[in-house]
């Protein structure tokens, strides 16, 4: 059984590195004749392009690698049943379980790579790509100046940036207000500051110029201080993480993000929800092998071309219904992760009924 589940491996893994091969390189020449003028034009250093490429290359597995898995396996498998080889092992005692084992272990180790490298790995190349189109380029632009910035810190404390710019980490008429808990909810305190400025050192701002306290009562008490410091939960680093794409952002930094966003007043159940979701599409490799090994598996009347073509259609119904079924459930008030892995779970248990009935 080891030599047959090792030339079932060696079968998969030269189709697979073969057909994610090809399918990146149809997408990069597709990328180079599309930028590639433009890159130029702008006389773009040589060193440059190649790191601009290269960054785009973990993105771009990424997206690919569950593609690669269907054809690897719908290829491979769909050979094997075409010399009859399946046939034969069938006839020496192999079950559809015995020969989807192979393929689900590859394909469970390559959802769980992809899993660690989306972690940080390729957020991070995707910076330095996006970085070389904002400076070159000029695409995805982003301002690092903000207008009218208004976060909620916790349930007694809001922070308002009429202005701040995160390149300087300095901003003006910078507002806090401190607030009574519910049920009597009132303002207690508050402190409004001409200037503020992040410390690095500190990990503080520090508030400047004319800096006033108004203290409400009965009567309204104001307080004129000297420079002073002021901890907040709210950092520079999260301010400039509201300027980057969310492909740019690492796991933390996402979940960092959708926080901050929060505290700013906006709905967030959209991004929780893609926050989620991006820790369930590795887990689309085992998905396609589930379909597809069994169905490529079987000679029919139709041919291996028609058992091909259906795999197919069901993977990509698949990957479709998993963006809409995240959209839909961003309108709905359903756990998050329960929304993001619905169409996992789904079409999880749709293929253990495709594996008995081809069993």
């Amino acid at each position: 059984m080891k030599k047959v589940y090792k030339y079932l491996l060696i079968q998969l893994l030269q189709t697979f590195f073969f057909a994610l091969l090809a399918l990146c390189v149809i997408f990069l020449v597709v990328n180079l004749l599309e930028n590639l003028d433009a890159l130029l034009d702008q006389k773009v250093p040589l060193r440059t392009i190649v790191i601009y490429y290269s960054s785009q290359f973990p993105e771009i597995l990424k997206l690919l690698t569950p593609i690669a898995m269907l054809l690897a396996c719908l290829f491979s498998v769909g050979k094997l049943s075409n010399q009859n080889e399946i046939i034969a092992m069938r006839t020496g005692g192999m079950s559809t379980l015995s020969l989807l084992f192979p393929f689900l272990l590859w394909g469970c180790f390559i959802s769980f790579l992809q899993l660690y490298l989306s972690t940080e790995f390729i957020p991070n190349s995707t910076k330095k790509k996006m970085y070389i189109e904002r400076t070159y380029l000029k695409k995805n632009t982003v301002s690092k100046q903000f207008y009218h910035l208004g976060f909620r810190e916790n349930a007694s404390t809001n922070i308002l940036f009429q202005y701040y710019d995160s390149e300087a980490k300095s901003g003006s008429n910078f507002s806090i207000e401190y607030f009574t808990l519910p049920p009597n909810v009132r303002i207690k305190t508050r402190y409004d500051a001409e200037i503020v400025q992040w410390d690095s050192v500190n990990n503080s701002w520090k508030l400047s110029g004319k800096v006033i306290q108004r203290d409400f009562d009965s009567t309204v008490k104001t307080t004129i201080h000297s420079p002073m410091v002021l901890k907040s939960n709210i950092s520079n680093d999260k301010l400039v993480s509201l300027q980057l794409t969310l492909p740019e952002l690492t796991f933390k930094e996402l979940e960092e993000y959708i926080e901050l966003t929060e505290l700013g007043g906006k709905k967030v159940d959209a991004l929780w929800i893609d926050y989620y979701g991006q820790h369930a599409f590795p887990f689309a490799n085992v998905i396609v092998v589930i379909f597809a090994v069994p169905f490529a598996s079987v000679r029919k009347k139709g041919g291996i071309a028609v058992e091909i073509a259906t795999a197919m259609v069901t993977c990509f119904l698949y990957m479709a219904f998993a963006k809409i079924s995240q959209s839909i459930g961003a309108s709905m008030q359903l756990p998050h992760i329960l929304v993001a892995w619905f169409a996992n779970g789904l079409f999880f248990v749709a293929g253990i009924f495709n594996i008995q009935r081809i069993k």
